[in-house]
Order: C-alpha cells, then sequence, then structure tokens
C-alpha cells in the first residue's frame, strides 16, 4: 500500500485524508499534517510516495522537494500571495485550481492537473469549494499516475496582501464593498474595516441586496 502525506492546517482541510481514506479503502493510506515542525517524523514513518500541500503558507525546503515528489495546489493565474482575493478585485467570476510540481521558484512547476471553480459566495465558502476540486485532482493523479507535463505559463508574481488593504474607506460602490467584506470573511484574514479616532467597525455576512449591502458588524475600541 503506498502512504501519501497531505500538509495543511486550514480547517477547510481537516477531513480531507479522512475522505480519500474512505475512497481508495486498502488501496492507499493518507495522513494529515498540520504542523510543519511533525514532518520528520511523518516522513520517516511513513515514507510517502507523493506529499500534497492544498494550502500551505510556507516555503517548502529544497531537501523535501528534490528527496519527494511534492504537489502544490495554487488558484488563479498568477503567481503569489492572496490569489483569491485578487481575482475578486479583478472582477473575475470563476477561477482555476492548479496541481503544480513543488520548484525552487514559487508557483513555478509543470501541472498535473487543473479543474475550474467558481468564486461566488464568503471566502470560507470559496475554499470549501476549492478543497472538493483538490480532492478531485488529487483522485485524479493517483489513480491515473498523472505526471506534471503541462508547461506552467504563470508569470505575473503579485504580492501577498497587507492587512491596511482590508481598509473599505476608499472604495466607491456597493459592489465593491460586497466583494472586499466577502473575501475577507474568515478567522485567517483581516477582515474589511472602517476606523475612527477611537473606533474600529469590522464587517462580515455581508448579503448584496437591492441598493444596499446588509452585514453584521464588530465595533471596538482600538
Amino acid at each position: 500500500m503506498n502512504n501519501y502525506l497531505i500538509c495543511s492546517d486550514k480547517s477547510w482541510n481537516a477531513k480531507l485524508a479522512d475522505d480519500l481514506n474512505i475512497i481508495f479503502k486498502k488501496e492507499a493510506e493518507f495522513s494529515l499534517l498540520t504542523d510543519r515542525q511533525d514532518f520528520d517524523y511523518y516522513a520517516t514513518r511513513l515514507k510517502p510516495k507523493k506529499i500534497f500541500y492544498p494550502h500551505w503558507n510556507y516555503i517548502i525546503p529544497k531537501e523535501i522537494y528534490e528527496n519527494y515528489e511534492c504537489v502544490i495546489f495554487h488558484t488563479g493565474d498568477h503567481r503569489g500571495g492572496s490569489p483569491i482575493q485578487h481575482l475578486i478585485i479583478r472582477g473575475d467570476h470563476i477561477a482555476t485550481v492548479r496541481a503544480m510540481k513543488a520548484e525552487k521558484e514559487v508557483d513555478s512547476g509543470n501541472i498535473y492537473l487543473e479543474k475550474v471553480v467558481a468564486l461566488s459566495g464568503n471566502i470560507e465558502e470559496i475554499f470549501m469549494r476549492i478543497n472538493e476540486k483538490i480532492k478531485q485532482i488529487i483522485i485524479d493523479i493517483i489513480k491515473h499516475d498523472l505526471k506534471p507535463e503541462i508547461p506552467n505559463t504563470l508569470h505575473t508574481v503579485l504580492k501577498r496582501r497587507k492587512p491596511h488593504e482590508s481598509d473599505i474607506k476608499m472604495l466607491e460602490n456597493l459592489d465593491k464593498v460586497y466583494d472586499y467584506i466577502r473575501m475577507l470573511d474568515s478567522d485567517n484574514y483581516p477582515r474589511a474595516y472602517l476606523e475612527t479616532d477611537k473606533l474600529r467597525f469590522e464587517f462580515s455576512n455581508a448579503t448584496r441586496k437591492v441598493g444596499k449591502v446588509e452585514a453584521i458588524v464588530k465595533i471596538m475600541e482600538k
């Protein structure tokens, strides 16, 4: 039986290994690693055939990607951080989820497989949708023994968004306000906000309605 390691500390990936174990039954075994400090233990014990990185915010060390087949996942048509937010700000409604071979340069390796995902809903809903696409891709890679043969054409590199970029005071229309709130509506991101001299207003659970945006507001002293 082949062992596979899934590296992610995100809540939407928590059941991925369990789901894959059910699908593959006795054909393969999947383990979930949530803390990079535990890698040596998992690698020594499992000797994984492949390591999958659904959402991993850390650089994969050279000694890992040179000694193991490491598959990273990236959504969008550029390299770098905050891909979903950049796409939504640009006005995109769909995106491509790609499985790539890990290389020295971020998001630069050849592609195993790609699938399209919708960008509607809040960021947690989008990530759950992406997680399903990732699960399908992993299944296809293993069942069909796919190789990273598709050339990677992602050249533009965008930087990870900074917390101050969640400020919505400069937005000029309701659609943008709605998009900012929904794309940051997670504990993993600094939520959309407004500030006065002494107070901070954070927004979540946005709903777009005719002529307005409704949302939950948390008000805190600065």
